[in-house]
């Protein structure tokens, strides 16, 4: 016997079914059309392809890393403290400034 793609079974359940339009028969042909697929689209091998491009594409971004940025040329800057109103908590009390941590 061939086998029925999904709309052809479909027609035929429906057909069988007739005018009933009761829970059972409503069930009966969601629980059909949910099972079956259209043999027109082969997931399986679309699953296994996407799955192998995205194992090449994260094993690739290891192997093209660029190399570090040569540091030995580094200009130190030296930083100069500027004392604003907000950068004393409280000298008359020996608590901490920003100056003292810096």
């Amino acid at each position: 016997m061939p086998r029925l793609k999904k709309s052809e079974a479909i027609k035929r359940l429906s057909e069988y079914i007739g005018e009933r339009n009761d829970d059972e028969s409503i069930s009966l042909l969601e629980d059909i059309s949910d099972s079956l697929t259209d043999d027109t689209e082969d997931w399986k091998a679309k699953y296994y392809e996407l799955d192998a491009s995205w194992r090449k594409r994260y094993m690739d971004r290891f192997s093209n890393i660029a190399p570090d940025p040569d540091t030995s040329d580094v200009i130190e800057v030296e930083q100069t403290s500027a004392t604003e109103d907000t950068d004393i908590i409280d000298e008359a009390e020996d608590t901490i400034t920003i100056d003292d941590i810096v």
